[in-house]
């Protein structure tokens, strides 16, 4: 009866009526999975004179001391659409991939792409893994804004391969709001990067003007002469990562 309950609890639909009527509302949900590796969805630019690297460790080898895992890395761009897949077999305890315009076939676009580990060990179970890696951000050759990952989103099954999505939830109604703890009144331009981690539309406002992310989607909101941020929307944790640009400098950081 007790497992019964359990499901119906964590039924998806049973979950959103939760968090709309802040009835012990589930924020994130706990991995259906326990054989995965869990993804962000890093955000990568090579729009507006930037590139982005991204660091990674090989973390099955340095926590499980298993040898020659390797990773998969899956680019899309802000619209969700495909963009290229990189299966690297041989990986080392420190990584390092440059994205440019080149390796983005010469575009200039922003989106998010997903790293997912996998390794051929027998009888290793039971094992879950997140890589929150690092994302540097480049303009014009300057040094490098380095910042972690943001919020799970997609996990790979290690045995099956089996996608999985939905971790973060929603709500019906926009009733999470979430304020930037920083003042803005020295910046002279703000970009916001969100990305739907959900597979449900998210409606939001950022300091009262609307927007919505059909899923797996991003968007960039830019923003002038402003002091604090306000963030209302119908998913439990949309958080952004932000660019602040200060005359020739510009800052990259989580909220």
């Amino acid at each position: 009866m007790k497992s019964l309950i359990n499901r119906i609890l964590s039924n998806d639909k049973i979950t959103t009526l939760r968090n709309s009527l802040k009835l012990k509302p589930v924020q994130i949900n706990k991995y259906s999975s326990v054989n995965a590796s869990i993804s962000d969805a890093f955000l990568f630019r090579t729009d507006q004179d930037f590139l982005t690297y991204f660091r990674f460790s090989d973390i099955l080898n340095i926590f499980y001391n298993i040898k020659n895992s390797k990773v998969e890395l899956v680019f899309f761009d802000n619209r969700n659409n495909f963009i290229k897949k990189l299966n690297l077999d041989k990986i080392y305890k420190l990584n390092e991939i440059c994205i440019d315009k080149e390796f983005m076939n010469n575009r200039e676009v922003y989106g998010h792409f997903y790293i997912f580990h996998d390794h051929k060990q027998v009888g290793l179970d039971n094992l879950l893994l997140s890589n929150r890696c690092y994302l540097g951000f480049s303009k014009k050759g300057i040094n490098p804004s380095f910042v972690h990952g943001n919020s799970f989103v997609k996990g790979k099954n290690f045995i099956n391969g089996k996608i999985e999505s939905n971790f973060v939830k929603t709500s019906f109604l926009k009733n999470y709001k979430y304020f930037i703890q920083e003042d803005f009144s020295d910046i002279d331009k703000l970009e916001l990067f969100f990305n739907n981690p959900t597979n449900k539309l998210i409606k939001f406002t950022v300091n009262g003007k609307n927007y919505s992310i059909e899923p797996d989607n991003d968007i960039m909101v830019k923003m002038t002469k402003i002091e604090k941020v306000e963030i209302i929307s119908n998913c439990t944790q949309l958080r952004p990562l932000v660019f602040t640009f200060k005359e020739n400098f510009y800052d990259v950081h989580h909220c």
